[in-house]
């Protein structure tokens, strides 16, 4: 399913890296949500979305489980200032579309660990695809598509 979402030629990623390849998530989204959706563990108390796509993500899977296991999760947004808004408790889950170097995740870990008290361990990142070099891993990230 990824490569229907996979354009190629010239392209400076968010991380300000060259790439020859480049994955349309937000494309994605508008044609595989419920898959997106149903790939994700549903099993937090706080969904937490990067913008823009990782919290129309976790704006998305926090109203399907209200309707479909009549759930409610909580659901905040990490902001392009890494300023977290809305409230966050118990075991989080930080989302992303795609992760290559992981500048993105740890920027907005710093923001959502002042509002923990300090508490590492109630976190969790998850990502659509993951592309990073495989020698230069620091976080467990969970994930849809590896490449």
């Amino acid at each position: 399913m990824l490569e229907k979402y996979t354009k190629h030629g010239y392209f400076t990623l968010h991380s300000g890296k060259k790439s020859d390849t480049f994955y349309d998530i937000q494309e994605m989204m508008v044609n595989e949500l419920d898959y997106l959706l149903s790939e994700i563990p549903k099993t937090y108390d706080t969904y937490i979305g990067i913008v823009p796509v990782g919290a129309v993500i976790a704006g998305c899977l926090q109203y399907k489980m209200k309707n479909e296991l009549g759930y409610r999760a909580n659901f905040a947004i990490i902001n392009k200032e890494y300023e977290l808004k809305g409230e966050i408790y118990g075991k989080c889950l930080l989302i992303d579309d795609v992760c290559t170097t992981e500048n993105t995740f740890g920027n907005a870990m710093r923001s959502v660990y002042d509002n923990l008290s300090g508490s590492w361990g109630d976190i969790d990142l998850f990502c659509i695809v993951d592309r990073r070099d495989k020698y230069n891993q620091l976080f467990d990230i969970k994930s849809i598509f590896k490449v």
